[in-house]
């Protein structure tokens, strides 16, 4: 009986078993196609000074790595990230995320200029302290469309109007106005003086009107049917009553007139 590969334990078969087969000194076993036969090799690149560890000559110029050692067996050359290596056309797009970023690394001169914007500011953390302070006295406000400080200063019970270039201080006044002094035959006008209350007027409005014959009134809102108004001056108010709606002149008319009263 023949002795099978099955029959011979594995790691069994020492040098010492090997039969030299004709071999010559620096050939190896190598498959020819169809059996092993010693040859010699020619596809291995033979160490050129017998020195393991001299094999990288340097690193490449501006490439981001630095060579270190002495390119000896016991201090071979070996190859690392230099100092300031790693600029950003060596790191891939969207590589850096949050985890790679030391804590508070970012400074202010690391943030581009008008980069940060509302949808990356949480609500209600813009403090006191992060607003940009005006002169003592005024206030924040919109002017022209931006936020902008404001020099009026409204007093206890005032409020704020837009005059068109800038924001001014006055009081919310109301008038009752009746038309007993006034009747005549449509359409007619009425001219007020409101010098003694206001300084300007800058704002008017109706709040309301009456018509009819107390104490029976009908009550309308304002700016509707047949009363209008016009700021004739600094402190004068033009009301017309034009009679489309109803014959005036039968009628008592009382207006509910408010207008913002500069001083």
């Amino acid at each position: 009986k023949s002795v099978s590969s099955a029959d011979i334990q594995d790691k069994a078969v020492t040098a010492a078993k090997l039969n030299s087969m004709s071999a010559t000194s620096g050939q190896v076993l190598k498959y020819n196609g169809s059996a092993w036969a010693p040859a010699t090799e020619t596809g291995l690149t033979t160490e050129a000074d017998g020195i393991i560890g001299n094999e990288v000559t340097n690193a490449t110029s501006s490439g981001g790595l630095t060579r270190s050692g002495s390119g000896t067996a016991g201090s071979p050359y070996t190859l690392g990230i230099a100092d300031n290596g790693v600029t950003s056309a060596r790191i891939a797009a969207d590589a850096v995320d949050s985890t790679k970023i030391a804590p508070k690394a970012v400074s202010s001169t690391d943030i581009a200029d008008n980069a940060v914007t509302t949808a990356k500011i949480r609500d209600a953390n813009v403090t006191t302290k992060k607003i940009n302070p005006g002169a003592n006295g005024q206030i924040l406000t919109t002017l022209n469309g931006a936020v902008a400080w404001s020099g009026t200063t409204p007093t206890f019970g005032q409020m704020l109007y837009y005059n068109g270039s800038g924001w001014v201080a006055g009081t919310l006044k109301s008038f009752l106005i009746t038309s007993e002094e006034y009747i005549a035959q449509v359409p007619y006008t009425i001219d007020l003086d409101l010098s003694s209350e206001c300084t300007i007027v800058s704002f008017l409005y109706i709040q309301k009107y009456k018509y009819g014959t107390a104490p029976n009134y009908v009550t309308k809102d304002g700016n509707r049917d047949f009363l209008s108004y016009a700021i004739t001056g600094n402190n004068s108010v033009r009301l017309t009553v034009s009679g489309a709606s109803v014959d005036v002149e039968k009628y008592d008319v009382r207006i509910e007139l408010n207008c913002l009263c500069i001083k």
